[in-house]
C-alpha cells in the first residue's frame, strides 16, 4: 500500500510541476504547491479562525447560515438541533433554497419554530 501512495505522490509532484498554474485553498497548501510550481495562487474561500474577529455587538443567542440552503450542507440537521437549544435562541438561514426537498424538510422539522428562513432565490 505504501508503494502505491508513494507512486501517486510522485505522479502528482510531476504533474503539478507541468501545470500552467495551481490554486491552494490554504496558505500551507499554497506554500507546498509553490515548491513544485512557480505560478501558485491562494484562494481562501472561508475565514480562518485567527483571521476572523466577530463584531463586539454580536448577539450570542442567534446563529446565522449564509449560503445555499440544501440537504448536502446539513441544514435539516441544524434546524432539527434548534429544538434542543435553550429558549430564546434563533437560527437564521439566508440563501437560495435548493430544489432537493430541503424546504419541506425544514418546514417539518421540530426546530422550525426557532428558525427564520430568508430564501433569496430569483
Amino acid at each position: 500500500m505504501k508503494s502505491q501512495i508513494e507512486s501517486i505522490n510522485a505522479v502528482e509532484r510531476w504533474a503539478f510541476s507541468k501545470f500552467d498554474g495551481l490554486v491552494g485553498a490554504t496558505s500551507q497548501i499554497a506554500s507546498q504547491l509553490a515548491e513544485l510550481n512557480d505560478n501558485v495562487e491562494l484562494v481562501a474561500n472561508y475565514p480562518l479562525k485567527d483571521e476572523f474577529e466577530p463584531p463586539g455587538d454580536r448577539d450570542p443567542r442567534h446563529a446565522l447560515f449564509v449560503g445555499s440552503i440544501s440537504r448536502i450542507r446539513g441544514v435539516g440537521e441544524v434546524v432539527d438541533a434548534m429544538s434542543m437549544v435553550k429558549e430564546g435562541r434563533r437560527f437564521r438561514l439566508v440563501g437560495p433554497m435548493a430544489h432537493d426537498g430541503i424546504e419541506q424538510r425544514v418546514e417539518e422539522s421540530p426546530g422550525r419554530s426557532r428558525t427564520d428562513v430568508v430564501d433569496v432565490s430569483t
